[in-house]
């Protein structure tokens, strides 16, 4: 499987560097296969853990970068999926891009399929401070923002990022 790094600004995070401009980003694309997921999480908790990041819950960035490739791979029918992680002194953002369409599960789907799933985005959205799904004909980009340890009560002000499609919607469609 090939991995390809789109972008690594800076090798330490700005909470340690406040002379820094620019938040250290790393990105990733790969194919929108079933080994991505494990694969984007571990270069996702490499990353944070290189930039020297500790969030505000230890599982958290593991959780949400799995639920949010997992669906990019599932549902999305692209070829790749990238993911984006970049850091600030109190945030670490997760950026997870596909170029498809949704895809709705297979007529064979029983009502007990759809009970034992479809809860990975709510999961998602309770451990983010800020949280936006942006979908249209170039694909679906879905943000992210988790605090790091001792900020979560700071970050909280703005639950929502711009630009975000209201939660119902996202029920809606399924994504």
């Amino acid at each position: 499987m090939d991995t390809t790094t789109r972008l690594d600004r800076t090798a330490a995070p700005a909470v340690d560097r406040p002379d820094l401009c620019e938040p250290p980003t790393m990105g990733w694309a790969m194919a929108a296969a079933e080994a991505s997921v494990p694969a984007l999480r571990a270069l996702a908790c490499m990353t944070a853990s290189r930039w020297g990041l500790t969030l505000s819950d230890d599982g958290a960035l593991a959780l949400v970068v799995s639920e949010l490739v997992g669906n990019a791979v599932r549902h999305s029918g692209a070829a790749q999926v990238r993911l984006t992680v970049s850091a600030t002194a109190t945030t670490l953002t997760v950026e997870v891009q596909d170029s498809g369409t949704w895809r709705p599960r297979g007529p064979g789907a029983s009502a007990e399929d759809l009970e034992c799933g479809g809860r990975g985005l709510q999961l998602v959205e309770a451990y983010a401070v800020g949280f936006a799904i942006r979908s249209g004909e170039g694909g679906t980009r879905v943000t992210a923002v988790l605090a790091l340890r001792g900020q979560a009560d700071a970050c909280r002000t703005s639950p929502r990022l711009p630009g975000a499609r209201p939660r119902a919607s996202v029920r809606a469609t399924g994504r």
